[in-house]
């Protein structure tokens, strides 16, 4: 028997370098003539879908260059000889491999909400692009390729943004419980203005989605944090299903440690999310002239918000969520 193995063994005693490069001939020798077929496609409401359609007849429609600004109106534009029909609104990407690749926008100019998670997809989350804090400049990379930032600042972009085109939107942090670390002791979000609902909802720009009850109602920060204390059921209604992390480049600025294991747990589902979301945002405080206020649902938390004024439930309420807003 042990006869029979060294003889089959011995077959396949080519070495590993000499396969590799056999390999890599198969795939040098293939001819591609350099030919890379162009690919469209548009990221909305969460769903991917390809735009390449060569059978459709753009005859009767204007048809135009991809313009030189992120955010385009909806139209037909070409790109490389080809054509792409962008009506609605979304993330349009343009892909000439190896050579070429554009990403372009078109909001929707009565939802801020699902500008807002247009906008966010803008954005992974990590901290290469932090220092990149002059708006035209960012804009100008985002038609290039994705921006790494942190919360605050992929927030800033957005809250910029959106003001730019008449929505009405507002700054609004949380602060942890728990014993607090160096990574995770607040977060940074938005609450816009969404005039079907005639009032402010949450939306978290750097994870990309925003929150509803059970029975279906868009969440705002007050009743997302207390539907946290209150261990409600929440759900999360995302941007895109990827979760959109630099997880490769995400490290400490001073100690070099590499944050991509702990946003893997952070990241790997809803539940996992929910977890975080209860320790990050347990105190909800909105800016109010020179000074933020914020609220509290368990009073043993009052030693976490120490540096701001804080309201009853009531007061908090009706000082940011009035009938006027």
């Amino acid at each position: 028997m042990i006869d029979i193995i060294r003889k089959v063994l011995a077959r396949f005693k080519k070495p590993v370098p000499t396969i590799n490069k056999s390999i890599s001939e198969i795939f040098s020798s293939l001819k591609t003539d350099h030919y890379n077929e162009v690919i469209a496609f548009k990221i909305s409401n969460g769903r991917l879908k390809i735009l390449n359609n060569p059978r459709k007849d753009f005859s009767s429609k204007k048809i135009s260059g991809l313009p030189k600004t992120l955010i385009m109106d909806p139209g037909v534009y070409h790109y490389k000889g080809e054509q792409f029909d962008c009506d609605a609104p979304g993330n349009y990407f343009f892909i000439h491999p190896i050579k070429s690749s554009e990403q372009r926008v078109i909001i929707n100019k009565g939802s801020a909400l699902e500008t807002s998670l247009i906008l966010s997809l803008l954005f992974m989350r990590g901290n290469v692009d932090d220092l990149v804090t002059d708006q035209a400049e960012v804009t100008d990379l985002a038609k290039r390729r994705y921006l790494f930032c942190t919360c605050s600042v992929s927030t800033r972009f957005v809250k910029k943004s959106l003001q730019d085109y008449g929505f009405k939107v507002r700054y609004v942090y949380t602060l942890a419980t728990g014993q607090y670390n160096n990574y995770n002791n607040g977060h940074t979000l938005l609450e816009v203005f969404e005039e079907k609902e005639k009032r402010f909802v949450l939306v978290d720009i750097d994870k990309k989605l925003f929150f509803t009850n059970e029975e279906g109602r868009i969440l705002n920060l007050y009743e997302f944090s207390e539907i946290l204390a209150n261990n409600t059921p929440v759900q999360i209604n995302r941007g895109s299903p990827l979760s959109l992390v630099d997880w490769a480049g995400f490290t400490d600025t001073r100690s070099g440690f590499n944050y991509q294991f702990i946003e893997t747990l952070f990241n790997f589902s809803d539940n996992e999310l929910i977890q975080l979301y209860k320790r990050i945002c347990a105190i909800p405080i909105i800016e109010s002239g020179k000074r933020p206020s914020g609220t509290i649902f368990n009073k043993d938390y009052q030693d976490k918000a120490n540096s701001i004024p804080i309201l009853s439930n009531d007061d908090f309420k009706a000082k940011f969520y009035s009938e006027a807003e």
